[in-house]
Formats: C-alpha cells, structure tokens, sequence
C-alpha cells in the first residue's frame, strides 16, 4: 500500500469503511452494510483462519463475513490489522 492509498486497496489488504458501509478487498470496493456507525460505537473484527473469513461487528452485532478465501498461512504470512479513524 502507498501513503496515499486506503487500507484494503491492495489485493492484499482488507477493510471496512464505516463513512459508506464499503468493504475493499482483493483490490475491489464493493457495498457491505447500512450499518449506522456513531461516536461511541464499538467495531470488532474477527479474522478467522481456519474458515478463511473475515467478520465485522457493530456494538457486538455480527454485520456478516466481509471476506472469505483469507489466505491463511500464519507461517509464512503476518497479519496487520489496523482501524484507521477521521472525522466525518
């Protein structure tokens, strides 16, 4: 990923992004959830290897797999998961 590009642009990287309910992932965007995120709110991930998904929650609310197909090598690749935050 550049400095100037968002997480989940690569097709290495996933993410969700709560301002448009988008997820990017495998290099593409595409709509996930109308999820209504507030100040305050609480979001979990739940990357789980041995199913290759990735999960998001909205305050404990399961919002559904994001992803499947996680490549899922935890030896031969590292993990970096990162929340990234701006004011709406």
């Amino acid at each position: 990923m550049s400095a100037t590009g968002r997480l989940g642009d690569s097709t290495n990287g996933f993410s969700y992004y709560v301002v448009n309910g988008n997820k990017l992932g495998f290099g593409a965007e595409t709509g996930f959830t109308q999820a209504v995120i507030r100040s305050g709110d609480v979001i979990g991930i739940l990357l789980d290897l041995e199913e290759s998904t990735l999960t998001y929650f909205h305050n404990g609310h399961n919002l559904g797999s994001a992803f499947s197909k996680i490549p899922g090598h935890p030896d031969k690749i590292k993990y970096y998961p990162a929340i990234g935050f701006y004011e709406f």
